[in-house]
């Protein structure tokens, strides 16, 4: 059975071409043609031997998924893309169009077992981790359909990708790779509910990649009604870690908060939100909140809260000397918003 080939790193691929007698120096044409020229058939491998261009099409795939739908935003510019996986499972990415850079939210699991309550992405529950060369092929074929280039990466699809730790990390590698898609680490987003574990290794894993912490509630009991699998990690034990590798790596910290009509959107919430961000704040680390009001997703019950109900939560957290955004939804016609994504 053939492989796909973004599953493959260049240590892999000299490992291939030492094995079948090829010169090992030609692993940079090869990463040339996969990610720079993004060529979508070894046939165009313009510059490789054809030997060599036979054995890569006997052992690889260039492309594993195919785009079952694209759907377009009929509100701003939002493309949500889903994708039928070898196996016949889907998954989605979106693209964010904004002035003259472009960014993808993409997805590392195929559904979630984090469970959180205003979430499409879990309803079903867990069904397999996305490989890196998968989790990397969302991002070529947006750039293909598009014609863009995608500067900055969201991992704030589908799944929670700390759960898929080693290939988050391949994928992420990848990316931040001069002869991968050569982003800059801060233009990449990992978005978590907390893993403390995970995150802790993080810090010495890979450096400088930006974090996002779910957090929804800053009253543990309260946070596990809104995110079960939460109850494993509590929320000072999140804020240490996630603090500790801001610091370390020099980025700011994303507090992402989705307000929920009368269940987190109280005075006391914003109250207690604010107490725990100011404690831990430091000359070292900005924290940011995004305030995200929830999206209505099929299969849950929940509200947005009203617009006067937003507007007092954040001029709370600011009174407090909060940085603080109200997020508006992108693509929420198409299911692209923040939560409705599903598969």
């Amino acid at each position: 059975m053939r492989k796909l080939i973004l599953d493959y790193d260049k240590f892999a691929l000299e490992e291939f071409l030492l094995h079948g007698n090829f010169e090992t120096y030609r692993v940079r044409q090869l990463l040339q043609w996969i990610y720079d020229k993004k060529a979508n058939s070894f046939a165009d491998f313009k510059n490789i031997p054809l030997e060599l261009r036979h054995a890569l099409e006997g052992n690889f795939l260039l492309r594993s998924m195919g785009i079952a739908k694209v759907s377009n935003s009929k509100i701003d510019a939002t493309k949500r893309f889903d994708f039928l996986l070898s196996d016949g499972n889907c998954v989605s990415a979106v693209f964010l169009p904004a002035k003259d850079k472009f960014s993808v939210c993409i997805s590392t699991q195929v559904g979630c077992a984090m469970g959180c309550a205003f979430c499409a992405s879990g309803k079903d529950g867990f069904v397999r981790n996305l490989s890196s060369g998968e989790i990397l092929e969302q991002v070529l074929q947006i750039e293909e359909y598009t014609g863009h280039h995608i500067s900055g990466v969201l991992f704030m699809g589908s799944g929670e990708p700390l759960m898929n730790y080693t290939n988050l990390l391949i994928a992420i590698k990848t990316l931040t790779d001069p002869k991968g898609f050569n982003l800059g680490r801060k233009h990449i987003t990992v978005s978590t509910v907390g893993i403390v574990e995970k995150i802790k290794s993080f810090e010495n894993a890979l450096p400088g990649v930006r974090l996002a912490i779910s957090l929804h509630s800053a009253d543990d009991r309260k946070r596990h009604c809104i995110i079960p699998s939460a109850i494993n990690n509590d929320i000072e034990d999140i804020m240490s870690s996630s603090i500790s590798y801001c610091e370390e790596n020099k980025v700011p910290l994303t507090i992402e908060y989705i307000l929920i009509k009368n269940i987190n959107d109280a005075k006391q919430d914003a109250v207690k939100l604010a107490d725990l961000l100011r404690k831990y704040q430091t000359e070292k680390v900005e924290v940011k909140v995004n305030l995200i009001p929830y999206n209505k997703t099929l299969g849950r019950t929940y509200e947005a809260p009203d617009l006067s109900t937003v507007e007092n939560f954040y001029n709370y957290l600011t009174e407090r000397n909060i940085f603080t955004a109200v997020r508006l939804p992108k693509g929420a016609d198409i299911g692209a918003a923040c939560g409705q994504l599903g598969y």
